[in-house]
């Protein structure tokens, strides 16, 4: 695959060739900067041509080496063009099981996402997302806009839950008084 660089290279008016996604985190958290719709005209084809739907659902053009804030979402056979995308509410923090990024292969994690969001963009408008209603869409959204930001999914990764060990009534107090917690504190914390 040919780099987002060398199409831009070509003389000719720009074909919508796939170029290579790029992994690793240094490669892809890099803030982005807001672009003009005539920049994003030049990348959206290039970022369709790329992204393969039976792998992700959405790529963001840092992905492909332009820190912009140009992307597209692929989702219910519906394409969207992502332009200075901001997330402006977020509500109901939910567990998403499983959630994978192109620029991290074989990367999988649960994660923390809003289930209901509300994104202004640039060609798209103000849009009110939930996944009671558009499934899968607020999430993606949440993921395209991390990158924008220079983030990953990885900061939003649920952390396990650990559970604290409980003083059994035979070991020494945790007041420090020398005694079994039994015959010191046990009761005292009924």
């Amino acid at each position: 695959m040919a780099s987002f660089k060398d199409v831009l290279k070509e003389k000719e008016k720009i074909e919508a060739k796939p170029v290579e996604i790029l992994t690793g985190l240094e490669n892809i958290n890099i803030p982005s900067i807001e672009a003009t719709i005539e920049e994003a005209e030049q990348i959206w084809p290039i970022l369709e041509a790329s992204l393969d739907p039976t792998k992700g659902f959405g790529l963001a053009a840092v992905q492909i080496g332009i820190p912009k804030k140009v992307a597209i979402i692929k989702y219910n056979n519906i394409t969207y063009h992502l332009l200075n995308t901001k997330i402006v509410k977020m509500e109901n923090l939910v567990t998403i099981w499983k959630e994978g990024c192109l620029s991290l292969p074989g990367k999988i994690i649960n994660t923390e996402r809003f289930s209901n969001i509300t994104v202004q963009d640039d060609v798209l408008g103000k849009m009110d997302l939930a996944m009671s209603s558009h499934g899968l869409l607020p999430i993606i959204f949440q993921h395209e806009m991390d990158h924008f930001e220079g983030k990953s999914m990885l900061e939003h990764q649920l952390k396990p839950f650990v559970r604290e060990s409980k003083i059994g009534r035979n070991d020494p107090c945790p007041c420090g008084s020398g005694k079994k917690y039994k015959k010191c504190c046990l009761n005292l914390n009924k």
